[in-house]
């Protein structure tokens, strides 16, 4: 027989053709049951055929060589991970292999960061919008003065967050956004996600009306019938059922998909089925618009979850407090403990690290409410029992009866009224 392997290779030809005979010509021993017998099978003929057919090209060395992987980039001992490179503007390697990447995403980070009150409307987007208008057999509705400047800034940046009042014009500025994104951006659907009642008598109601190409989840069937340019709605209900199924489609679609998140309050609850499911089908798509009246309904880590949605815990969502506030581990201590943030500068970590980071970051309570009045007050009933027993007692010593450390009132939130709106504001952090 002519030999014809490759010469990488030829030394381990007898092997293969020793372990082929093994196993066209195994007998079982008399001595061993059938149930005990390790028979070679025609599988473990075929792995070994193909193990030895991969010594044809040997595996190159990684050493001196550039690569990225999916958090860092890495050259022999060097790491960077990739959200320094992105936040500081850093690149220290010769081989520009990966500068034009991460150019690309100093670019779209700066976009992000830059707060609405710096930014301007874009001329294009704006001519864009003022043509807009859903048309229907009675009305012709179209963006007024506010809905036109807001809708213009959010257009400007892949992520927004929208916290109009009931009313204001949400749901025409979500049509906006997702009309300019299919025709601009080459998103192939929009996934329009809310509560029962919000998809039923509304979505579904104004897609209808305006005549708008849109079909509904509500049942398996529904996801394989989906369109290239469609508006696709669905409840969280049915996203909680189906969310395996419903990734599985947008990743084939590699994630140009627009997300508009309505009553995304319903989010709030970090361990529910619901804000799971959002999280695991959404997190990564292109384009994402969450809407809602209240943002929080109780306290300021509610909020956690939505700018996990909008960020996903990428260099957009960076924790820069140097220090959290811990309970004592002593359980016959109360206060609260001061400690450095390991994740300073650093993304906030995803699910529950990072809702128990937030937490220990973004300090009990915030300026001007009632939990500050109250602790106002304990001082004050303090200090005025003290004067009444002809007692003086400094600011510094009350303080430190009570465990109030004066570095807190830089981790209170701040709500405050300006021209374009309300902003707010907690500790040294800002979100734009």
């Amino acid at each position: 027989m002519r030999n014809i392997s490759n010469p990488k290779t030829q030394k381990y030809l007898a092997v293969c053709l020793e372990h082929i005979n093994r196993y066209k010509n195994q007998v079982k021993p008399s001595y061993v049951n059938y149930d005990e017998w390790i028979k070679i099978t025609k599988s473990d003929v075929l792995k070994k055929l193909k193990d030895t057919l991969k010594l044809q090209n040997s595996r190159n060395s990684k050493q001196n060589k550039l690569i990225k992987d999916k958090y860092n980039l890495r050259l022999n001992d060097l790491k960077i991970p990739i959200y320094k490179a992105v936040t500081e503007n850093y690149y220290p390697f010769e081989n520009t292999k990966y500068k034009k990447l991460i150019d690309k995403k100093i670019k779209q980070y700066n976009i992000q960061s830059l707060n609405f009150n710096r930014m301007k409307p874009d001329i294009k987007i704006e001519k864009w919008l003022k043509d807009f208008k859903l048309e229907s057999d009675s009305e012709i509705i179209k963006l007024n003065e506010i809905q036109l400047h807001d809708t213009n800034l959010f257009l400007q940046k892949p992520y927004a967050f929208v916290q109009w009042e009931q009313g204001s014009g949400k749901t025409i500025t979500g049509l906006a956004q997702a009309e300019y994104r299919l025709e601009h951006n080459n998103v192939r659907n929009v996934f329009i996600v809310s509560t029962a009642i919000a998809i039923k008598t509304n979505w579904n109601d104004v897609l209808r009306a305006y005549g708008k190409n849109f079909c509904t989840i509500e049942k398996l069937e529904n996801i394989k019938d989906i369109k290239r340019g469609q508006y696709v709605t669905i409840t969280l209900n049915m996203l909680c059922k189906y969310h395996k199924q419903i990734k599985k489609y947008i990743k084939m679609q590699s994630q140009k998909v627009m997300l508009i998140l309505d009553e995304s309050d319903n989010i709030s609850c970090t361990s529910s089925k619901r804000t799971k499911a959002v999280l695991n089908v959404f997190r990564r798509v292109k384009y994402k618009l969450i809407m809602t009246g209240t943002s929080t309904r109780n306290n300021i880590a509610e909020i956690v979850p939505q700018i996990e949605l909008l960020y996903n815990n990428s260099y957009n969502m960076i924790s820069t407090n140097e220090y959290i506030f811990r309970r004592s581990k002593d359980k016959n201590k109360t206060e609260l403990c001061m400690e450095i943030n390991d994740y300073k500068n650093k993304p906030i970590p995803a699910y529950t690290k990072g809702y128990k980071l937030f937490k220990e970051v973004y300090f009990v309570t915030y300026k001007n409410s009632i939990e500050t009045n109250l602790l106002k007050m304990v001082l004050a009933k303090n200090r005025f029992n003290s004067l009444m027993k002809n007692q003086e007692l400094a600011d510094e010593e009350i303080e430190e009866k009570f465990g109030v450390d004066s570095n807190m009132l830089k981790n209170l939130m701040y709500k405050e009224k300006t021209e374009g709106g309300v902003k707010i504001r907690w500790g040294e952090q800002h979100v734009s």
